[in-house]
């Protein structure tokens, strides 16, 4: 049975999940960091790109699935990974960066003071995580699981979500940015698609399920997704600091209007489209946001 995350499962799709990274990381990359801190760091794909953005600073990446350290540390040697709960950061830094980790951390109304309050003075909390409720593949999840044949009634699914967009803005900090950005892949099967969320949301079904259970679930999904007339699914970012600024992008080299007017031949290749949500918070002190929005 499968119960934790698993770096391999993860990595299949690495260009995918590394963009939203850089794209978050060219938005900070003017502070003059002396430590920064990955929250989240998974199998430290988004901790290398930390380190290339301050060469300068001290770089420390935690995450609480022994799996995703053990990978890391196997990878980059070079960088300390400590598996712990991200709750049990300690001491001050500049910037705190995390990608795709805090939707499964609860409590954000306390969660995010808490972690401004480990910002050097105006220092940057940089985060984003997945908007995918309006996505057709995970709405199919989410009414899958709603069926009792497969038991979830009898488990606590700790997917936690996240508030909206104005409960970001978190009056300790001197300034808050919030935006919204899109992305489109092409994956090469509908199958793809399966594989891309079994490595995040539906690692959480998974876990609830015996080995035959699991594969009935899988196969119940794919058949769902071959169904949809045109698929793109859908995962949000937000980097912390603040100015209140909310975007949407389009990346890559097929648009949601080109997916809609070709499903059919979109339907060889599978299309699938992430949005995320983005926020970066600036502490009170220090000089003007450290953040740059190049046209």
């Amino acid at each position: 049975m499968r119960t934790g995350w698993s770096a391999s499962q993860y990595l299949q799709f690495e260009d995918q999940r590394n963009q939203p990274i850089r794209d978050l990381l060219h938005r900070i990359c003017r502070l003059d960091a002396a430590s920064a801190v990955d929250l989240g760091c998974g199998p430290g794909n988004s901790t290398i790109r930390v380190q290339q953005a301050f060469p300068n600073a001290r770089v420390v990446s935690i995450d609480s699935s022994p799996d995703m350290i053990a990978r890391a540390r196997a990878d980059h040697p070079d960088i300390p990974f400590l598996c712990q709960d991200i709750r049990a950061l300690e001491g001050r830094c500049d910037p705190i960066f995390s990608n795709a980790c805090l939707q499964w951390v609860p409590d954000h109304e306390t969660l995010l003071p808490q972690l401004v309050e480990h910002l050097t003075d105006g220092g940057v909390l940089a985060a984003q995580f997945p908007m995918n409720q309006e996505d057709p593949l995970f709405q199919s999840i989410s009414h899958m699981a709603e069926d009792p044949k497969w038991g979830f009634q009898h488990h606590h699914l700790a997917y936690n979500g996240t508030l909206a967009p104005g409960a970001y803005c978190v009056p300790c900090c001197r300034d808050v940015q919030l935006w919204e950005t899109k992305y489109y892949h092409r994956l090469p099967s509908h199958p793809a698609l399966i594989e891309w969320v079994k490595g995040s949301r539906l690692r959480l079904y998974l876990s609830c399920l015996s080995p035959e259970q699991q594969a009935a679930f899988e196969e119940e999904l794919l058949d769902r997704a071959r169904g949809l007339s045109s698929h793109c699914g859908r995962r949000g970012d937000f980097p912390l600091q603040p100015v209140l600024s909310r975007r949407r992008s389009v990346s890559g080299p097929l648009s949601l209007e080109g997916a809609l007017r070709s499903s059919g031949r979109i339907f060889h290749r599978a299309a699938f489209c992430q949005g995320r949500f983005r926020w970066v918070f600036s502490a009170p002190g220090g000089g003007p946001p450290a953040v740059s929005f190049p046209a």
